[in-house]
């Protein structure tokens, strides 16, 4: 069945398209993170074969597996990658496990190695991310939008619920978002 979704992906002629995406959780066996992470590999690279600019999702749990995918990178000459950040969701996780590894990341990626970055809206962790990979990484994430369905709206002091309209919201999250990662390039095919 995937083939048929891959086909059916590759005739919309998307300029990128994020893999699918495995996660990878402490609690799982050993075993399930390498399957996971050949799983997001090995997708991507079938769909880059069925002509679907794919962005393959990254995740560890060791400096092997790190270790093992910069190397995979630079041999399959990948320029972009993903990661999602949405499984580290407390502090201890976030500086434990997060941190180190994307630091690890930043050290020994290839230097025009682009990042597409997935479940982090802090403003900490943004400003985290930035120092550690400059204007190589972009967010993607839905915390604009519901914060906004909400009328709340986003500030440098945190979520303030304020009523507003959902449009006029939105257009200052997305603002708000946006100054948080002004020095990025922009992200094309």
């Amino acid at each position: 069945r995937r083939h048929t979704l891959f086909d059916q992906v590759a005739a919309q002629k998307w300029d990128l398209v994020l893999a699918c995406n495995y996660s990878m959780y402490g609690n799982q066996p050993r075993t399930e993170h390498l399957l996971n992470f050949k799983r997001n590999l090995q997708l991507a690279v079938e769909m880059r074969e069925r002509d679907i600019p794919a962005i393959p999702n990254l995740y560890w749990f060791r400096l092997e597996d790190l270790k093992r995918t910069i190397a995979w990178i630079v041999d399959a000459e990948v320029d972009t990658v993903a990661i999602n950040l949405q499984t580290f969701r407390t502090n201890e996780d976030w500086k434990r496990m997060a941190l180190p590894g994307l630091a690890y990341l930043a050290a020994s990626l290839p230097a025009h190695t682009r990042l597409v970055l997935t479940g982090s809206s802090r403003a900490d962790r943004i400003g985290e991310l930035k120092s550690l990979f400059g204007a190589r990484i972009h967010l993607v994430g839905i915390n604009a939008l519901m914060t906004a369905r909400m009328g709340a709206v986003m500030t440098k002091d945190g979520r303030q619920d304020i009523h507003a309209h959902t449009a006029d919201a939105f257009q200052h999250n997305v603002r708000y978002y946006a100054d948080l990662l002004a020095e990025s390039t922009p992200l094309s095919g």
